[in-house]
């Protein structure tokens, strides 16, 4: 009598396949409310987020390095130390609706990521990709933002004293009242940038493009501001300017 053949190969085989499906794809939160919640040292690498609510949670030392979000609210959260890197907003997307008997086509487009009033200091947002983030009266002392993709971010009232901008994307993003004492901007787009009233004393701006951008009454005193890009459309009108390096050169093109 010949036996049938053993099972078991084929459960291994389906076990391997299971585990690389699960390597294989992030795990998806899906509207999922965590406010207050501890989540200190949690990982959340390469998740995709939709609809997550960490308001007021602990994030500190959190891993969000490569996660997808789209309407990701973090306001209110401590993510001091946190890591984003890599961090990018989901991508548009093409859906269908019903119009009576057709199919139409329509653009899905991703909700921005809200930081506001968040404790973010020393956070690492390096080659983040979060335009149109809301980083109101967020408190951001040296982190790190180098390489960063913000286009029309708001900032208004943050606090980046000592952050690290470097080659960012910052264009048409809104620094009114803004604190960047210290604040190392070599390289930075800030194209268009509403820099209003804004603190940017000592700050090196080396090589900045501040063409569009207004810079109405802000304090750029002991700022580096050697090559920077400026336009007819820069306005500069009541910024304070006093031992600037590469001042005569500012005046001369940027004024």
């Amino acid at each position: 009598m010949v036996k049938p053949a053993s099972r078991a190969p084929r459960r291994i085989a389906l076990a391997v396949v299971l585990a690389m499906v699960t390597v294989a794809v992030p795990a998806l939160a899906y509207k999922t409310d965590r406010s207050g919640k501890n989540l200190a040292g949690r990982n959340f690498s390469r998740q995709n987020l939709f609809s997550v609510t960490f308001r007021g949670a602990n994030l500190v030392g959190a891993n969000l390095t490569y996660t997808v979000m789209d309407k990701v609210t973090f306001e209110g959260a401590n993510l001091q130390r946190a890591k984003l890197i890599g961090a990018k907003l989901r991508p548009d997307r093409v859906g269908h609706r019903r119009v009576g008997r057709r199919v139409e086509k329509r653009t899905i487009k991703a909700r921005p990521v809200s930081f506001k009033g968040a404790d973010g200091r020393r956070a690492r947002f390096i080659r983040a990709h979060l335009p149109g983030s809301n980083f109101h009266g967020a408190r951001l002392g040296h982190a790190n933002f180098s390489d960063a993709r913000l286009g029309k971010s708001r900032f208004r009232g943050a606090d980046l004293a000592g952050a690290v901008l470097k080659s960012a994307d910052l264009s048409r993003c809104n620094f009114y009242g803004a604190t960047l004492a210290h604040a190392t901007l070599e390289g930075a787009n800030l194209r268009g940038a509403n820099l209003y009233g804004a603190n940017l004393g000592s700050a090196s701006l080396k090589g900045a493009d501040l063409r569009g951008a207004s810079l109405v009454g802000a304090d750029l005193r002991n700022a580096d501001l050697c090559r920077v890009k400026c336009d007819e459309a820069t306005n500069t009108s009541g910024a304070k300017i006093n031992g600037a390096r590469c001042q005569a050169s500012f005046v001369r093109y940027c004024r």
